[in-house]
């Protein structure tokens, strides 16, 4: 019986009452647990996860009507969950759950843990806790008529791998199982850390995952921030690349081009006074011609 007196806490608080629940119900819960699963190790753990999840919704648990299958329902959804459901982990974990079974029991447990998972936990809902088909159809989150199939689809395999059962008959066969489930769960060895170990942990995780939820945006934040600092320096522009040169002609050789200084070359004095001096001849006369000769055309400077 629990003692009040021998807790660390007063009685009437929120950590008296999960000490008394933890206490009550933890040793059997990792029974069904190994039962469902089939691991030792996987079962403690699936155990202590739903309790440390309890404390840390601990104001919701305990208004629940039933705080024990708030938690239960947690641990077989641990033991359950898709992650460890392989084929070849589900055989090895099957091989080492017969060293901790006697030789007598190992058929049992062997057929058992070759059902369904569904029809495993509705079996050890139903006919191994008691629970009634209404109950066991809330917990399995499934209607009442495929709660009923699967427990009677589960009876009737265990009945085909084990001799005993072949002969019980059909309306017998539920209070039958129910009485192996209960004699192959009782010898399993439990060793569970104290209540308060737990209620520590589920503390430390509880923080732990507060902490990682504050800090990932307060560090994308920074980095932001660092990036868009108005005092960050630019990326250099890239040199501009110059175009390689013409590949027929250069600039003084390219026909149509001029050279920048361009300029006409002005008369000579000789030239205007010849100019003058002949200005009464003809305009075709030698004077003429020898004057456009001497002009000849314009000149580009260079």
């Amino acid at each position: 019986m629990y003692d009040v007196r021998q807790s660390a806490r007063p009685p009437g608080t929120a950590a008296a009452a999960f000490d008394l629940l933890h206490e009550r119900h933890a040793p059997a819960l990792v029974r069904q647990t190994f039962l469902l699963c089939g691991g030792g190790r996987l079962a403690r753990r699936s155990v202590a996860h739903a309790f440390r999840l309890a404390w840390r919704r601990w104001p919701r648990v305990a208004l629940d009507p039933d705080p024990a299958g708030w938690v239960r329902a947690e641990a077989y959804r641990h033991a359950l969950a898709p992650s460890r459901r392989l084929r070849s982990v589900r055989a090895v974990r099957r091989v080492r759950a017969m060293r901790h079974v006697p030789p007598g029991d190992r058929a049992l447990l062997d057929a058992l843990l070759r059902l369904p998972c569904a029809y495993r936990s509705a079996l050890l809902l139903h006919d191994g806790l008691g629970l009634s088909l209404r109950e066991t159809a809330a917990e399995v989150e499934a209607t009442l008529g495929a709660t009923n199939g699967r427990l009677r689809h589960a009876r009737t395999e265990l009945a085909a791998r084990l001799p005993e059962l072949r002969e019980v008959p059909a309306a017998a066969l539920p209070g039958v199982v129910a009485l192996l489930v209960g004699q192959l769960s009782a010898p399993q060895p439990v060793s569970l850390p104290p209540a308060r170990k737990v209620r520590r942990s589920g503390e430390i995780r509880a923080w732990c995952a507060t902490a990682a939820a504050l800090g990932l945006p307060a560090a994308v934040a920074a980095l932001v921030l660092a990036l868009t600092a108005p005092g960050a320096e630019p990326d250099p522009a890239s040199p501009p690349v110059p175009k390689p040169p013409s590949a027929t002609l250069g600039p003084q050789r390219q026909p149509g081009r001029l050279h920048p200084d361009v300029g006409v070359r002005a008369p000579s004095a000789e030239l205007r006074r010849t100019s003058a001096d002949t200005s009464a001849g003809t305009a075709d006369g030698p004077a003429s011609r020898r004057c456009a000769r001497e002009a000849g055309p314009f000149v580009v400077g260079a």
